[in-house]
């Protein structure tokens, strides 16, 4: 196999995504003082200011012990050297009397603050309330009398099931159940179900802002405010990943819609959930703000699943459920040019498993200055236990190998994600499999045989976009292509002639010749997604 040098790529910084000018925070206050002489709503407003040269976009949270009062308006967008008024309003009902404190929390690409909330709600209106409760129900019971007094009811036998004996030595007997007669939790009435499927709406949109915020200034401050649960603690490590490593993620949404008819609320009215499409442009940034790690524009399908503690809808969990990337990519001259792009994110994996060694091939899907993501099938390393090691082999020497820290395995798709502490590494692009059309070129690379020296390249053309193969998932469909894959290849990118990686080499059906398969991109995408980070 011929030796292949591959020149030197000048990575190209997106324009979009250059250093901005900072927009900068200022508030007009740090202590809001609120009080409700007479156990009423209190009403106070303070004022936000950008003083730097471009949009500040955030958003603001307030709260009082552990009530959470209404901010208007949730999210900030403030454009340069303007001011906007920030309106908080306070429902005493679930509030007890005193003097409470509380605070508001502003959090934004132009930095944060907190302004202290001092808050009197009167003790009177206890009593108030109390009194009237009790009028209420004095009425209603001499109006039930008189109605009662002009007729005769006359009521029918109840028919209960007999009572079973008493045994000797019993305390107690359990009733059986009166036939028609069910018992069943609060339901929500209708005018309540549908404020609920508003606040789900509006929270998902302010939980995203919050996200956005955090990761990209980055804090993890006013998270909590929005998250709970799994999402909480997934975004929290990611953010407090970022600050220890001085990395920052500039993210660039252009969309973020909710699908009709995807709300829904439990009967309950505890927990909810609702479909989100949003297209945004991520690229992580290291101290010098040079070349990102890693750059991304994609359009997310996201599920989010929430509930409802103290009266406050968090969202507990965010699911990708597709990713679709936008490419502007430029057809290479050869296949010489789309290796000299891919081999630097080909990756050689080696699993030990009960004295048994396993190697096949793995592309990066993420890498920062401290640690990166490879992605492989997961038949490759499953039954290593974590025993997999992870090396770049060329035919001039080897990077490595190191050691998995962690590895994801998502066996009904056969795919797994390799955590390794090294970062730095290059980051595969990736391409949109719905592109592809029939006998279109396509390069495979990766470790075949796990022969001496760097990975095998060869090409060959799409078969088929979308072919059914019976391989224990039989809903599974495949690109079928005539790239030559063999063992080793296992995990190794097919790309297209731009050199994105548009699916993951897999498998070959015995006692066959030119037929090859690969997991399209948009299979793979929600794995990598749903174990490399948060996601919203």
């Amino acid at each position: 196999m011929n030796t292949v040098t591959p020149p030197p790529v000048e990575p190209v910084k997106p324009d979009a995504l250059m250093e901005p000018a900072r927009p900068l925070l200022e508030l007009d206050t740090t202590t809001l003082r609120l009080s409700s002489p007479r156990g009423d709503a209190a009403h106070a407003a303070l004022t936000i200011t950008n003083n730097g040269d471009v949009t500040l976009r955030g958003t603001a949270t307030a709260r009082v012990g552990e009530t959470w009062l209404r901010v208007t308006p949730p999210t900030l967008e403030i454009p340069p050297h303007e001011s906007l008024q920030l309106a908080v309003t306070t429902e005493t009902a679930d509030l007890p009397t005193g003097y409470l404190r509380g605070e508001i929390a502003v959090t934004s690409n132009g930095g944060a603050a907190t302004v202290a909330v001092r808050f009197g709600v009167r003790a009177g209106r206890v009593w108030r309330v109390f009194a009237i409760a009790v009028a209420a129900v004095v009425i209603a019971t001499l109006l039930v009398g008189v109605a009662l007094a002009r007729v005769n009811v006359v009521a029918p036998p109840l028919s209960l099931p007999p009572l079973p004996s008493l045994p000797a030595g019993s305390h107690g007997v359990r009733l059986p159940p009166i036939p028609g007669i069910h018992s069943r939790g609060p339901t929500l009435s209708p005018a309540a179900h549908a404020a609920a499927l508003t606040d789900i709406q509006q929270s998902v949109k302010t939980s995203n802002s919050v996200w956005v915020s955090a990761l990209t200034l980055p804090s993890p401050s006013a998270l909590a405010s929005v998250e709970s649960g799994d999402d909480l603690r997934t975004t929290t490590a990611e953010v407090n990943g970022l600050v220890a490593a001085g990395e920052r993620w500039r993210i660039a949404q252009s969309a973020f819609t909710i699908q009709p008819h995807s709300v829904t609320v439990s009967d309950d009215g505890a927990t909810g959930a609702v479909t989100v499409v949003k297209t945004e442009r991520r690229a992580l940034y290291g101290t010098n703000a040079g070349t990102p790690y890693d750059d991304l524009n994609a359009t997310y399908r996201l599920r989010y699943d929430l509930v409802r503690p103290n009266g406050r809808w968090l969202v507990d969990r965010v699911t990708v459920e597709s990713v679709t990337p936008h490419t502007d990519a430029r057809t290479l001259a050869s296949v010489q040019d789309v290796y000299a792009r891919v081999a630097p994110i080909v990756m050689r994996v080696e699993a030990d498993s009960t004295g048994q060694t396993a190697v096949g091939t793995g592309i990066v899907v993420r890498s920062s200055a401290t640690g990166s993501d490879i992605l492989t099938n997961d038949h490759v390393v499953t039954g290593a236990g974590g025993n997999v090691n992870v090396e770049h082999r060329t035919d001039s020497g080897t990077d490595g190998p190191w050691h998995a820290s962690h590895v994801y395995e998502d066996s009904a798709d056969d795919l797994a994600v390799i955590h390794i502490d090294h970062g730095g590494l290059p980051v595969a692009a990736w391409g949109d499999p719905a592109t592809l059309q029939l006998a279109q070129q396509v390069v495979a690379i990766g470790y075949a045989e796990d022969l001496p020296g760097g990975p095998t390249v060869t090409s060959g053309a799409v078969s088929s976009l979308a072919r059914p193969v019976s391989n224990g998932s039989s809903d599974n469909t495949y690109i079928q292509h005539s790239a030559t894959i063999n063992h080793g290849n296992s995990g190794g990118p097919l790309v297209d002639m731009s050199g994105r990686v548009v699916g993951v080499n897999t498998l070959s059906l015995d006692n066959t010749q030119g037929l090859f398969f690969a997991i399209p991109f948009t299979r793979a995408a929600p794995v990598i997604a749903n174990d490399t980070g948060s996601n919203g």
